[in-house]
């Protein structure tokens, strides 16, 4: 069967963030691409010439036509990697299911689920969060503060998080190459107990009632900070966007279709069938048995069943994994020490 497939994805800009470059995969005569990736340079100038945090808040767009398999789910992963830090680490993931009939309001604009259709962020990631009717401010029981949501901190204070310090056992999804990989993750609010509370790890991008997040800072922010008075510091900082399209899994199918008995079955290919039944009725006729997995969702156009994005960009040949890097330079000016006055006495006599 021939792959048709067109996909593009349109701007990942930051707050705090040059001009990335242009990745193309290609598999036969399929085609995908994101055209762009805009980060702007920052300069930060201050009395002692130091850096407590570089953020970024970004906007983007995704379009896909064609596809052979309906796309239910969007999966997103952001890596930082700053100064002379060889590799990437990640800052944040979300993983949006799509509503049947679409999403709109709030900066959110998607389409339901289907073998074409959109998802746009079309105002900062920070404000999208907020004005998510699950989020709230301090949903646990715990000393520690929740972060409210705010622009994904790349580079602060506390550093990239100590993560090979804490044993396998204690991340959500079993092992630290899976949470790190963006894969085997747990939840956002698993994240907090387990990685927060449990190991003290600082993830300050983690919003867990929106189950977004998931990790802490690429890099500490001292390491480029200028020494004396009047110099300046440049430091790189890449950023790399990855997004992937899902399908769908039953779980999904009995939540958005209020399965019941309708899902009944003996084994999973009746399960399946019942689902995609379940679908028609409700009036989505495009569902086909072949884009729902009974289990964990996978990529769509692939056997490929892996949620790790490392894996994906390397070992995924249909174009349904966009991935590519965008670079900004950091300037920091230790502002010059100066002194200086006048005195007026106001003397008189008579």
């Amino acid at each position: 069967m021939n792959r048709r497939t067109y996909m593009k994805a349109i701007g990942a800009a930051g707050t705090a963030a040059g001009l990335g470059g242009l990745s193309v995969l290609e598999s036969g005569g399929a085609f995908a691409q994101i055209s762009r990736i805009d980060a702007n340079d920052v300069t930060v100038s201050n009395d002692r010439g130091e850096l407590h945090k570089v953020t970024i808040d970004p906007t983007f767009k995704l379009d896909w036509s064609g596809f052979d398999d309906v796309v239910a789910k969007i999966m997103m992963v952001v890596e930082g990697r700053y100064g002379k830090t060889s590799s990437y680490t990640p800052i944040f993931r979300m993983t949006p299911w799509l509503d049947p009939g679409g999403n709109s309001g709030s900066g959110l604009n998607s389409s339901g689920p289907g073998t074409s259709g959109h998802f746009y962020v079309n105002s900062p990631l920070s404000q999208i969060i907020a004005g998510d009717s699950r989020y709230t401010t301090d949903p646990y029981s715990s000393p520690l503060p929740r972060p409210v949501p705010r622009p994904l901190e790349v580079v602060n204070e506390a550093g990239r998080p100590d993560y090979e310090s804490v044993s396998d056992s204690t991340y959500p999804g079993g092992s630290e190459s899976g949470y790190l990989g963006g894969g085997n993750m747990g939840s956002a609010s698993a994240a907090e107990t387990s990685l927060v509370d449990g190991a003290g790890l600082p993830l300050v991008n983690n919003f867990p009632t929106v189950d977004a997040g998931y990790y802490g800072a690429a890099e500490a922010a001292a390491d480029a900070n200028p020494a004396s008075d009047g110099s300046s510091a440049d430091t790189a900082v890449v950023l790399r966007y990855t997004y992937g399209f899902i399908r769908a899994n039953l779980s999904y199918m009995k939540y958005k279709y209020n399965g019941g008995t309708a899902f009944t079955g003996s084994t999973d290919a009746e399960k399946i069938q019942n689902a995609v039944d379940a679908a028609h009725a409700a009036g989505d006729t495009y569902w086909e048995v072949s884009d729902i997995d009974a289990g964990n969702s996978a990529f769509c156009m692939t056997t490929e069943t892996s949620k790790n994005y490392a894996n994906a960009r390397t070992n995924i040949g249909e174009p349904i994994v966009l991935s590519d890097t965008g670079t900004f330079t950091v300037t920091l000016d230790n502002v010059a020490a100066a002194s200086g006055g006048s005195v007026t006495s106001g003397t008189g006599g008579s």
